[in-house]
């Protein structure tokens, strides 16, 4: 238990190989040390709490990764910790660090996630089975509740988790895998869920604005905000200009894009506004709509929307007519198809996520051609 304790503190324990004290395992690299560490251990009733404060508040915990030439020279694996080793995050801290970073963690203790997400496969049985088909989706990975409660499950698991080594669940693990390999760096580019977080935290950045000073830079301001609440420290001076060049830099991209003529302007949040300078990029877009916080009642409601008269050219005109079933949305359902008479592209969907406990909605059209076209 002490080494284990000192491993999840330094990256790896007073004996290395954690699951084989034995013969075949390596010698403890402090053995008076780890013996004294459990004499303690016993002394105190064998509290947690305690041995986690005695290593927290000793001088060889509170050291920093700075290096020393001499030390190097003589003990290059650090096995006698002359300086604190760099430790990576584990797989959930990882996932909870985004949350903290976007204000979306959610820190009740207790209680279960398995609410939803499975069916009474034989109800004469009780037999309930995980529908975990749609694992990107899966209602208990969804939400925002600390990485501890997420449900174990054998043939399912967060993406995130999977990607940066979590234990495996199928058996015991000592001492967890660190790999470094291009899906991380693309899934925080590309993952719907780091995403999420991004838009969250731009949110809350944007918000923040209103308390500062009057004569206050605003754009710097958020740039140490973001700062702080990301690393936990301040950012340097040359790093507000780097974030400043990087803002400049974006905005200046933005202004370069062409806007097709005619097309409807909506107001749009922070995060359907650089999707939209995307998708105004093309020059084949026609037109394009989107409708924001709606409800959908799945029974008797009819929603209608086309495009600007200036397109709606009768000759060149189609419609586009579908049944949504709301509760089937787990998060986006996109169709896309093409007119074969005049090859034009088409795009309808709906996506939504959970605010204050509904569901907000936006149904979104995209239509592309070569000659201007237009859908009712």
């Amino acid at each position: 238990m002490v080494n284990r304790i000192w491993q999840h503190h330094f990256g790896r324990g007073i004996v290395a190989t954690s699951d084989h004290f034995g013969v075949q395992g390596q010698r403890p690299a402090h053995p008076q040390q780890l013996d004294r560490l459990a004499g303690k251990f016993i002394e105190s009733s064998w509290s947690v709490k305690a041995l986690h404060k005695m290593i927290l508040l000793s001088s060889t915990y509170q050291q920093a990764h700075v290096e020393n030439q001499a030390g190097l020279a003589a003990d290059p694996e650090n096995n006698w910790l002359w300086r604190m080793p760099r430790r990576r995050l584990d797989a959930e801290e990882i996932r909870d660090a985004l949350l903290v970073a976007s204000g979306e963690i959610d820190f009740t203790s207790g209680g279960t996630l398995f609410t939803e997400g499975y069916k009474n496969n034989e109800p004469e049985r009780e037999l309930y089975v995980v529908d975990i088909s749609g694992k990107e989706y899966f209602p208990p990975f969804q939400q925002p509740r600390r990485s501890v409660y997420l449900p174990v499950i054998r043939n399912g698991c967060p993406e995130i988790l999977k990607l940066f080594d979590v234990a495996n669940s199928h058996e015991p693990t000592g001492v967890r895998g660190e790999t470094t390999v291009a899906p991380q760096m693309l899934f925080m580019l590309n993952s719907r869920f780091v995403r999420e977080q991004a838009e969250s935290l731009a949110l809350e950045l944007i918000g923040a604005a209103k308390s500062f000073a009057p004569a206050a830079d605003t754009t710097a301001e958020r740039i140490q905000s973001a700062y702080k609440i990301t690393l936990g420290r301040p950012a340097a001076e040359e790093e507000v200009y780097e974030g400043r060049e990087f803002l400049a830099r974006y905005e200046s991209l933005i202004e370069k894009l062409d806007k097709p003529p005619g097309m409807a302007e909506k107001q749009r949040g922070p995060s359907e506004s650089a999707y939209a300078d995307l998708i105004r990029g093309t020059k084949q877009l026609v037109a394009y709509h989107r409708l924001r916080g709606m409800p959908l009642n799945g029974v008797d409601q009819r929603l209608e929307f086309s495009s600007d008269e200036a397109l709606n050219a009768a000759r060149t005109a189609f419609s586009i007519e579908c049944w949504i079933k709301p509760e089937a949305i787990q998060k986006v359902m996109m169709i896309v198809g093409r007119d074969g008479q005049a090859e034009r592209y088409w795009k309808l969907g709906v996506y939504g996520r959970e605010v204050a406990g509904k569901r907000q909605n936006v149904i979104f059209s995209e239509f592309f051609s070569q000659p201007l076209g237009s859908s009712s």
